[in-house]
């Protein structure tokens, strides 16, 4: 059953708000370097794009009607490529910040997390664009399909654990008091399981 229209308002506005907040959070007082670029995108693309994204793509399958899902298969395309357009953005920030500095990659759980959360996110991407644009033969698009939708839930769960998991690191300390962090990370996961299990 589809969430109300009530249901995902609430949902959007909580997201959009949280999103606002902390991507404020993290710009406030911060060196305007490479660095910022990347809590600021994963913010935007992991706290509430990929959230809206995946609660317009479980509307596609509950659509009444062709132009309905037509409307809802648009907007979902849209979103997740904003999603992934800001993850790499981030990706690439912190990627690169790390080369100035010499320092090394994927040492911990919050950078490792994060790398799979993103290569989740190109390959579910690269299947919906198959299917958005029609590629292939009815069979293989029906597998790719099903495929699409496990990836989609792995990259958004994967990437709620390594905001999280960003959520202890140095720089969220500094910036945000523990109680704060942990509201934070209690809603993020809400979210993220509420749009998966069609909720909001």
């Amino acid at each position: 059953m589809p969430p109300s229209t009530a249901i995902m308002g609430y949902r959007r506005v909580a997201t959009a708000a949280m999103t606002a907040l902390m991507a404020y959070t993290w710009y406030v007082g911060t060196p305007r370097d490479l660095f910022l670029w990347h809590p600021m995108c994963m913010t935007i693309a992991y706290c509430w794009l990929m959230i809206e994204g995946v609660s317009v793509g479980k509307a596609v399958g509950e659509a009444h009607s062709m132009a309905a899902r037509r409307r809802f298969t648009q907007s979902h395309t849209i979103v997740f490529t904003l999603a992934l357009i800001f993850s790499t953005v981030g990706v690439g920030a912190i990627y690169q910040n790390k080369e100035l500095h010499n320092k090394p990659h994927g040492t911990s759980w919050h950078g490792v997390t994060g790398y799979i959360a993103m290569l989740c996110m190109l390959v579910q991407s690269l299947m919906g664009y198959t299917l958005y644009f029609s590629l292939g033969k009815p069979p293989m698009r029906a597998l790719v399909r099903k495929t699409h939708a496990a990836v989609a839930i792995g990259a958004s769960i994967i990437g709620c654990s390594a905001m999280c998991l960003g959520l202890v690191s140095s720089f969220a300390a500094m910036k945000l008091e523990q109680p704060y962090r942990l509201s934070i990370g209690i809603f993020l996961w809400l979210f993220h399981v509420g749009a998966l299990a069609g909720f909001c």
